[in-house]
């Protein structure tokens, strides 16, 4: 009762499609929902409690097929002055630091039926990026015990590093449609300066965060989710079809 249920087959289909399976031991008592909401993100998944009931949601777009989507998206909800509350649209760029070149390390547990299963490292990186770079470090030792599960996730990890450049955060009245944390939105903002060279700079994002003020008040916070020129999105497109070099 307390868990959605409809969208399940088609998110084990997606994550079949993509060899992520589950392969871990709980070896001792854990909160469940903590638990399960440490796991998810590596299975492109967010926990999430919505209306009194548990759910998964993907962080990426699925298709019909339930694989990733590369095609033309459509947000769920539009926000521009119309509907943003004044003086509460904040907008923080990540440092320049955070947005450097890296190459993901991502750590798996090889199980061979014959054998002690051992913890083992897959390198990730741009082809263009120098193998000098700096490191970072995603260990999924817990539950995955697929390589090609592990390079699909560092994929993500450098592609969102690329494409995604700084996170929102606004207020708006309440919200009162099925609008839940993964959902893509529509940012319209109108641009206005001293000389008159106004413009209104549209982006996409991806709401991270929902919350409700007692006096009617929605406050939503989101990730930068950028769509190209025929309203795909890059981060998918470039893990799809980017070019990725793998280090062993």
């Amino acid at each position: 009762a307390p868990v959605e249920l409809s969208n399940l087959q088609s998110l084990s289909s997606f994550c079949s499609n993509n060899n992520m399976f589950f392969n871990g031991i709980i070896s001792k008592a854990v909160n469940i929902v903590d638990y399960i909401s440490s796991i998810a993100p590596f299975y492109f998944l967010s926990f999430l409690s919505v209306a009194g009931k548990y759910r998964f949601a993907p962080t990426l777009p699925i298709n019909s097929s339930n694989q990733i989507d590369t095609t033309a998206l459509t947000p769920v909800a539009t926000f521009n002055e119309t509907n943003i509350l004044q003086n509460t649209f904040t907008k923080i760029y990540f440092n320049v630091e955070d947005r450097r070149n890296f190459i993901a390390n991502c750590i798996y547990t090889e199980c061979i039926p014959t054998e002690i299963s051992r913890r083992k490292t897959i390198s990730v990186k741009f082809t263009n990026t120098d193998l000098d770079s700096p490191t970072e470090q995603y260990d999924l030792s817990e539950c995955c015990s697929d390589v090609n599960h592990a390079i699909l996730y560092a994929k993500y990890e450098l592609s969102k590093r690329k494409h995604s450049t700084h996170n929102i955060a606004f207020s708006t009245s309440l919200v009162t449609t099925t609008l839940i944390p993964t959902d893509l939105i529509k940012i319209e903002i109108k641009r206005e300066n001293s000389v008159g060279d106004n413009r209104t700079e549209i982006n996409y994002y991806q709401i991270t965060s929902i919350t409700y003020n007692s006096d009617g008040i929605s406050n939503i916070q989101a990730i930068h989710f950028p769509l190209d020129s025929n309203d795909k999105s890059e981060i998918s497109t470039e893990i799809t079809s980017g070019t990725f070099t793998v280090l062993q």
